[in-house]
């Protein structure tokens, strides 16, 4: 009886051991599935990050520019600046503005850029035709966003020292 026991034990010893064996080998690979994606997964998330960066450094550099032609408007810009002599032109702001609001993707396509911007006047309240605007673009507050980076540059406007926070989001 003593050796039946024992022979029925280690039967059951040994099923116990396979199903060891077996879910070992299922943690580890989902623990190496997991951690390829969480490389891969950051990879693709910091590209996405400099490539925003990139657009939005872009953006910005256009925006304190002249433009092209010196003096555009919304029928023939070919170039979006709004600088003047070194600070905000208030006309060119305006033109920027009707822009943006009759044709938002083609001001996207003359900044050359795909994602979505947004960019204020901190410091500064600024008004087009005697109504205030708190900024142009598509403001990221009004869409869930996947990403966002937020852009600083220092600007004069109205002959005043302002901040320019550009806002570029997917």
């Amino acid at each position: 009886m003593i050796q039946e026991y024992s022979l029925i034990s280690r039967r059951r010893a040994q099923a116990w051991g396979y199903d060891l064996v077996i879910a070992a080998a299922i943690f580890t690979i989902a623990l190496v599935f997991f951690y390829f994606y969480t490389i891969n997964n950051s990879r693709e998330t910091e590209e996405v990050f400099q490539k925003m960066f990139s657009e939005g450094d872009l953006i910005g550099s256009f925006i304190l520019s002249e433009g092209y032609p010196e003096n555009w408007n919304p029928s023939n810009v070919v170039s979006i600046g709004l600088l003047s002599r070194g600070e905000i032109n208030e006309t060119k702001l305006e033109s920027l503005y009707s822009l943006t609001l009759s044709d938002y993707n083609q001001t996207k396509k003359l900044f050359n850029t795909k994602y979505n911007y947004y960019f204020s006047l901190e410091g500064k309240n600024f008004s087009i035709n005697s109504q205030p605007v708190s900024g142009l673009g598509e403001n990221y507050n009004n869409h869930e966003c996947q990403n966002l980076i937020k852009l600083t540059r220092f600007v004069i406007y109205q002959r005043a020292p302002a901040t320019l926070n550009l806002f570029v989001w997917n």
